[in-house]
């Protein structure tokens, strides 16, 4: 009962967010684009005067649909950035299925990690609370469903994941 709530509170405001952040859109161009940044730098290959055209855009955030899978662009730009690759591959399978822009591949691998993130954190918080089944859920409740909990799993970015290794991690030791 309490991860259905969950989730509906989520998908609730998943549903309204109308915008993305900066670095959203750069999560969906480095795991998608073989051109890489789009500071003046880069895009000045492609044009004279530093603008792109939308199609050079929209290429940088979905990608070559004619290479799916392509995970050597994905690796070569995590070179370039500090972020581990395995998000930005993750971003990019769920990044195939999409023509246009669209916050749902980001989100939904944050829904998915957020079950993990119940399970261990739920586990965690049972042997801290030591088995206060009550005490865990309100926990878990207060980690996933206030302002910073919210925006961490409705965040298009590689903190959720790492949020969720870190208490695997945890439980494993507490294990």
């Amino acid at each position: 009962l309490f991860i259905l709530m969950q989730f509906s509170v989520c998908f609730y405001f998943a549903h309204t967010k109308q915008s993305f952040y900066c670095d959203e859109i750069l999560t969906y161009g480095l795991a998608n684009s073989k051109y890489g940044w789009t500071d003046k730098e880069s895009s000045t290959k492609f044009s004279e005067n530093g603008w792109v055209t939308r199609d050079f855009f929209k290429n940088y955030i979905t990608g070559d649909k004619s290479e799916p899978f392509s995970f050597d662009v994905t690796y070569r730009n995590q070179e370039i950035d500090v972020h581990p690759p395995l998000h930005y591959a993750l971003i990019h399978i769920a990044s195939i299925f999409m023509d246009d822009l669209s916050k749902w591949p980001g989100i939904s691998i944050n829904f998915i990690l957020l079950l993990f993130f119940d399970m261990a954190f739920l586990y965690v918080a049972n042997y801290l609370y030591d088995n206060d089944k009550t005490k865990s859920l309100y926990a878990c409740a207060l980690a996933t469903l206030c302002s910073l909990g919210l925006s961490n799993i409705l965040y298009i970015r590689m903190y959720f994941l790492l949020s969720v290794l870190v208490l695997l991690y945890v439980s494993i030791h507490v294990h």
